[in-house]
Order: structure tokens, then C-alpha cells, then sequence
């Protein structure tokens, strides 16, 4: 990555509900991509991806979810509800706004789930505001 402007964090992992630890990388500063791969692999798949994006303004974020490279390796929970569970702590953790979110095989599910999770949660909060 190019010094100038790029920010890489030092914390890399945040533990979620169950306490499983999920892995994450966060690189650069701007609007936040979020970068989700499929099985078997880890977050370094996006590593050019990410490196090329934050070198050009934008916030990098790539994950490994539960039972996949440097994240906890619990015995329950590795299907792609649970996958965007984990995705949505990430984003909360990390207080990412506005972020586009990008997904391979298995993370285009974690994406779709977590996006799908996401529209419902907000539409309970409108209905529940409603007259």
C-alpha cells in the first residue's frame, strides 16, 4: 500500500455474541468497502482488490467468518445466517456508514442475508413508528 493517505488499523478482531473472534483487516480511509469471500478461503482473496481501492480513497474492510482463516474455528454456527450475524457485528464494531458491500460464492450469501436482515430490521423500525 502507498503511505500517503492510507490508514491500516492494528486491532484485527472483534468477538461476536457467542464469543467466537472473527478476523478482519481494515485499510484505508473513505467511503468503506466491505469485502466478503467464498469458501475456503480468507479475506487475503481481496487483498489486490483492497490494496488498489484504498490506495484510491476508500475504506477497505475484508473478513474471515467464523471456521475460515485467522477467525475462530467454533464447532456451531458456520452457515451463511450466522455468517451475516457476524457480518452486521463487524459493521456495527467498526461504525461503518454508507458502505458498499462486495461478496464471492459463499459471501455473495453472507451479503445477500445481511442486506436482506438489514431492509427488514428498518422496515419493523417504519412500521413501528407508524399511527
Amino acid at each position: 500500500m502507498k503511505g500517503d493517505g492510507t490508514v491500516a488499523r492494528t486491532r484485527h478482531t472483534i468477538t461476536v455474541g457467542d464469543g467466537t473472534k472473527s478476523f478482519f483487516k481494515d485499510w484505508g480511509a473513505g467511503q468503506p468497502i466491505g469485502f466478503s469471500h467464498g469458501s475456503p478461503l480468507n479475506s487475503d482473496a481481496w487483498e489486490d482488490q483492497m490494496v488498489f481501492l484504498a490506495d484510491r480513497g476508500h475504506r477497505c474492510i475484508g473478513h474471515d467468518p467464523r471456521g475460515h482463516g485467522r477467525s475462530s474455528q467454533p464447532w456451531s454456527g458456520n452457515e451463511v445466517d450466522t455468517y451475516a450475524d457476524d457480518l452486521a457485528a463487524l459493521v456495527e464494531e467498526l461504525d461503518l456508514h454508507d458502505a458498499v458491500h462486495v461478496g464471492q460464492s459463499t459471501g455473495a450469501g453472507e451479503v445477500a442475508r445481511y442486506i436482506g436482515a438489514t431492509a427488514r430490521h428498518a422496515w419493523r423500525r417504519l412500521s413501528w413508528s407508524a399511527p
